[in-house]
């Protein structure tokens, strides 16, 4: 499973993926990460033995089109060479070079949508096209299917993150 993610900071979607990575071990699958950005999230990644490669993740951008398909080709790199049979993104904003690497292997790509956006968002960051997209709430999902039902309908589920359970002080540590 070839693993996604923008992160530009650490924040609850990026501990919400290292619980998703933890839980893979030992299962038979092996996860493998490409992170938009170094920084915390490449770092507890390798720290969990996990290969996690730093590339751009950006959507094509005439702009600016050479970090865009660099970040398509890492994207590949790593899809082949490690023989994935999914790509999974952890957010909408870095989808697009993992759905187009998807779409030429001819395998699916998946992806979590954590956070609202428009309609022209959903379609312009989803543009090369999705199999399964994972909203974190109900209440998400509903807002998405009523501003782009073209794009999520029959192709969306809910999938609530993980949290880790942090450990109860005793009474001694909370005095």
């Amino acid at each position: 499973v070839l693993f996604l993610a923008w992160a530009p900071f650490f924040s609850g979607a990026e501990r919400a993926l290292l619980l998703t990575l933890r839980a893979l071990a030992g299962t038979g699958y092996e996860p493998v990460v490409v992170a938009g950005t170094d920084g915390v999230l490449p770092e507890q990644v390798r720290e969990l033995g996990i290969s996690c490669r730093v590339a751009p993740l950006l959507p094509l951008d005439r702009q600016r089109p050479w970090s865009s398909v660099r970040g398509i080709a890492a994207v590949m790199r790593e899809a082949v060479r490690h023989r994935v049979s999914i790509i999974h993104t952890n957010e909408v904003p870095s989808f697009e070079p993992g759905g187009r690497v998807a779409r030429l292997l001819r395998i699916p790509a998946v992806t979590h949508v954590r956070f609202p956006n428009e309609r022209s968002g959903y379609e312009y960051f989803l543009r090369a096209g999705f199999t399964r997209a994972l909203f974190v709430s109900h209440a998400l999902r509903d807002m998405a299917l009523s501003e782009a039902p073209h794009v999520f309908r029959g192709k969306s589920e809910v999938l609530h993150d993980g949290v880790e359970m942090q450990p109860e002080a005793t009474s001694a540590e909370i005095a």
